[in-house]
């Protein structure tokens, strides 16, 4: 796998670049919208039951 041995390959298509970061800002909003901050801190138990949640 060419990426796994140059994961600078990923930056070189601007449009899909573009594309993982707009992803990946909603996917950080809607964790926000869900615990009211873009970190949590949860006993191991409860790991789980958040990322089902989100």
């Amino acid at each position: 796998m060419a990426h796994l041995r140059n994961p600078e390959l990923v930056f070189r298509n601007p449009d899909k670049l573009a594309r993982a970061r707009e992803i990946q800002a909603a996917q950080r909003e809607s964790f926000v919208d869900l615990y009211v901050n873009d970190l949590i801190v949860v006993p191991g138990d409860e790991v789980k039951g958040k990322v089902f949640a989100f």
